[in-house]
């Protein structure tokens, strides 16, 4: 099975002290599988349950061209402890906690196969996210993210999806885009710029 994954958000840049700062809040993701059959659904109480590290960007000029890039910054999901080290494969760690508050540990991933199955996984993750952006003569932000994060099951709702599943990102940077469009300050809340996103973001990709 391959799938995208289609995230928003916003992104802040502050200088403080001289340094470039990032800081991310992320509000909604969608899945997009090649199994026209499956969906998968991360509620957005588990993706606002993600909560980057702010974290200090390089910003530089290669060819010409303004650069910002951010190194992989780890960032515990479903778990608490140091994002530094490696996941626990634990499923009765006691970090494990009930991030999107829905009454299961870790967050909840709910998986439909047409009318043959309906489950939730329980998970946990280590978000490892790197970007490298680059300034369009737009205002905008494009390039792509890099993405080598870490995921362990905790448990379901029934045995046959508990099987492990630690996705791998494809290779490609042109299959991994990352845009950060300019908007303005009034636009601040997760509600309102899913409504704008029609017109601030191209369409979805799309399995053929």
């Amino acid at each position: 099975m391959r799938n995208f994954t289609v995230s928003y958000g916003f992104t802040d840049f502050v200088i403080e002290a001289g340094t470039l700062i990032q800081i991310d809040r992320f509000c909604h993701a969608e899945q997009k599988l090649n199994q026209k059959n499956v969906t998968v659904t991360f509620s957005d109480a588990a993706t606002r349950a993600i909560e980057p590290r702010v974290r200090e960007v390089e910003l530089r000029i290669e060819n010409g061209q303004w650069v910002l890039i951010r190194p992989p910054t780890p960032t515990l999901l479903g778990i608490t402890g140091d994002p530094s080290l490696p996941l626990s494969s634990d499923p009765d760690d006691p970090d494990i906690i009930d991030a999107d508050g829905d009454g299961n540990p870790g967050v909840t991933v709910r998986l439909r196969m047409g009318s043959l199955f309906e489950g939730e996984l329980s998970i946990t993750r280590r978000e490892i996210y790197r970007d490298r952006l680059t300034l369009g003569a737009d205002g905008n932000l494009y390039r792509s993210v890099g993405d080598t994060s870490e995921q362990f099951v905790v448990g379901a709702s029934r045995r046959g999806p508990a099987q492990q599943s630690n996705p791998v990102q494809n290779p490609d940077p042109g299959m991994n885009p990352i845009i950060l469009v300019r908007v303005s300050d009034e636009l601040d809340t997760c509600e309102e710029l899913m409504q704008n996103r029609d017109r601030l973001f191209p369409a979805e990709p799309e399995f053929r």
